[in-house]
């Protein structure tokens, strides 16, 4: 006990000896023993921010380290935290919370502290949405008057904010980076065969003997400072891997040091007593990175306001003295990748429908939102958006994922029509997506059987998303199209786009925006066109909601020569207009100038240039 009190009184607010606290955080067993426990909750009563979320950081260590006693004591930190005045805090407690709640142990142990439902609602309604799928969690939600609210909400749009938020994340996964390109990070190697739980636990990593070694030099190259940094793995909010360095004064405490705009500031790795490089290949002589106050230009503000240098996978941040000017380095981080590198495995988000479904009182508020029938018309109706289209079907799939929802999507014989769209759709993504909710469908027993009468083969394992039909050229079959030739070359058509543009009276600002798209048909112009776009997009949402604005795009996609993902990004630039039920009001006008051709609805256009 003596010598718990003694490392009670290191933490402070101002952090001075927070790198020892994080030392001895990761030297604890934390299984049985109370002093340990009590010793983390005090450091974070008394120690400074980076302190605190450092321990939440590691809360979520022993979660995925398999620590038998986390729900009975770690969800008291947690949902202390949460409460903090600090933002920073709170979402790093909240960011651990999403993640330990995949856990029912966890999740029924979080709703017995009876946290505040507003500081809940941080995590956003996918995070709340996971505690559906207890009665605990229902009861508890619906006792906050939350559920109802929230199928309110789900039904006018965040159905179609989650196909948005999904379909981003799948387009992302499938476009990562070459897992062979070489980044300017440094590379830590582990054995192909490591399990998947090795490369998240950090406190592996953390036990390896990195050391970052700084000097200062002034323009004359001679040294005014040198020093071993206090050094120590972390992850940032985005639970990238970072080895950061901190200077340790004079007195032994961790202080900024000062620095004058003419020094040059220098850094190196060490692995023990082996001089390693950005990468963590051994050399022979130290691999120094320099940074100057030439490159204070290049620099961007980080977290708590510090100014960051970035320099071939080195981050250098500074404090600015707001008094002088002058600068403090703070600290040096290095970016670190595991390798060989894996894709990256990701879950499905969590839907509202789906995880109600997954409990008696759950179906009986999906019965009376009357949710089912609203998402059957959508999908049956061939006038209704796309997005709403791809947005019942999801709904569909993840309601019929459990066993009791899938009693409900029986009655409403919906499923024989999924597997028709998934077969047989002109539209792609519609093609995809049906697969998709088809796949969620066969997660169950009941679910594989009925798919099976339809000739549709799932995995044998329960849980599992995978379908597909027993004759695979069903689903990847698509019908030919036939050529009508090239309408580029026909002088009328020009005309017709001139008499578009006129009947509209297009004002500065949309005219620009489509001689914009227009350059994106040249390799050449479209370098400065794009940022351009993304510009205008953001600064001017509206400007993309425009009926008018968006015939004349039609028009130029028909007579342009664009690439397949020039198009997509066009398409994708108006996809809220072509999702508004209002879309439709000003498209006969383009057709009653016979400019637009009559047989091609707004539905062929999204088919044509938006297929995923």
């Amino acid at each position: 006990s003596d010598i718990f009190s003694q490392l009670a009184k290191l933490a402070a607010p101002q952090g001075i000896c927070e790198y020892i606290c994080m030392i001895i955080i990761n030297c604890f067993a934390y299984r049985s023993d109370d002093e340990p426990r009590n010793l983390m909750q005090l450091w974070i009563q008394k120690g400074s921010k980076d302190l605190t979320l450092y321990i939440n950081e590691h809360l979520r260590i022993l979660y995925r380290s398999g620590l038998t006693t986390f729900s009975s004591w770690c969800i008291d930190i947690l949902v202390t935290q949460i409460y903090s005045m600090d933002p920073q805090t709170t979402l790093k407690a909240l960011n651990v919370l999403k993640e330990v709640c995949e856990n029912d142990e966890v999740m029924c142990a979080l709703l017995g502290k009876w946290p505040q439902i507003d500081k809940l609602q941080l995590g956003g309604d996918l995070f709340l949405a996971r505690f559906l799928r207890l009665e605990k969690g229902v009861k508890f939600f619906s006792e906050m008057s939350w559920i109802e609210g929230a199928i309110t909400r789900w039904m006018k749009k965040g159905n179609v904010e989650y196909v948005e938020l999904i379909e981003k994340s799948i387009f992302t996964e499938l476009n990562i980076k070459d897992l062979t390109t070489k980044d300017d990070n440094l590379q830590l190697h582990i054995p192909i065969g490591c399990p998947l739980d090795v490369r998240n636990d950090t406190k592996i990593f953390r036990r390896l003997p990195f050391v970052i070694l700084v000097k200062i030099e002034t323009a004359f190259r001679d040294t005014y400072h040198a020093s071993m940094l206090q050094t120590y793995l972390q992850t940032d909010e985005t639970l990238n891997l970072l080895l950061i360095g901190k200077v340790i004064g004079k007195n032994g405490y961790i202080e900024p040091l000062k620095i004058d705009n003419a020094h040059i500031i220098s850094c190196c790795l060490r692995f023990g007593s082996k001089s390693v490089d950005n990468y963590g290949r051994p050399v022979t002589e130290e691999y120094w990175t320099r940074c100057d106050y030439n490159d204070r230009k290049s620099a961007q503000r980080g977290a708590d306001d510090l100014l960051c240098v970035e320099k071939t996978g080195v981050s250098f941040y500074f404090q600015v003295n707001k008094d002088n000017d002058m600068l403090a380095l703070k600290s040096i981080h290095y970016k670190i990748d595991i390798i060989p590198k894996t894709l990256i495995e990701k879950s499905i988000p969590t839907h509202l429908f789906g995880e109600l479904a997954k409990t008696p009182f759950g179906i009986e508020l999906i019965e009376k939102s009357s949710a089912i029938k609203a998402f059957v018309q959508d999908i049956f109706t061939p006038e209704a958006p796309l997005l709403n289209k791809r947005a019942g079907l999801w709904a569909i799939g993840h309601i019929g994922s459990s066993e009791i929802g899938l009693e409900l999507i029986l009655k409403a014989d919906i499923i024989p029509f999924i597997i028709s769209l998934a077969e047989n759709s002109e539209c792609l993504s519609l093609r995809g997506t049906s697969l998709y909710a088809l796949g969620l469908i066969s997660k169950t027993l009941g679910g594989k059987r009925l798919l099976l009468k339809y000739k549709w083969q799932s995995h044998s394992q329960l849980g599992a998303i995978v379908c597909l039909p027993q004759d695979i050229k069903k689903f990847f079959t698509i019908a030919p199209i036939e050529y009508k030739g090239d309408c580029t070359r026909n002088a009328e058509s020009w005309k017709k786009i001139e008499e578009l543009k006129n009947a509209y009276s297009l004002s500065e600002d949309k005219l620009k925006v489509l001689k914009l798209i227009g350059n994106l048909s040249n390799h050449v112009t479209q370098k400065t066109a794009l940022p351009e776009l993304k510009k205008a997009s953001t600064k001017s949402p509206e400007l993309f909601m425009d009926e008018s604005l968006f015939h004349c795009v039609v028009m130029m996609l028909t007579h342009y020569n664009f690439k397949l993902q020039v198009r997509r990004y066009i398409i994708t630039l108006f996809e809220r207009l072509l999702s508004a039920p209002t879309f439709l009001v000003n498209y006969g006008k383009a057709v009653s100038l016979q400019i637009l051709p009559s047989k091609q609805t707004p539905a062929s256009l999204h088919q044509k240039h938006f297929t995923v």
